[in-house]
């Protein structure tokens, strides 16, 4: 394990949330927020969406809803890291 992933494992077991035998199932990585992991997913989304319904997505209404299935923690230096809750 490498340093970066040693300190997303020990923040992990610290949120209280963790199996410790299910990280690498629910690691999604480092990001600088949690809005730019869900970012791609959105992106991916509304490319098939019209210019108006883009327009008027609420980014803080699907991040509180996509708040439900993560487990997020702060990184020690900024950003987050980010589990899939399984």
């Amino acid at each position: 394990m490498n340093e970066n992933t040693q300190e997303a494992f020990e923040a992990w077991v610290d949120s209280g949330m963790a199996e410790p035998r299910r990280f690498d199932e629910s690691y999604q990585g480092y990001w600088p927020s949690f809005q730019d992991y869900l970012a791609e997913e959105v992106e991916e989304m509304q490319r098939s969406w019209t210019e108006e319904a883009v327009r008027y997505f609420d980014w803080n209404l699907y991040e509180r809803d996509q708040l439900h299935s993560y487990t997020v923690c702060d990184a020690p230096n900024g950003g987050v890291y980010v589990f899939l809750d399984l």
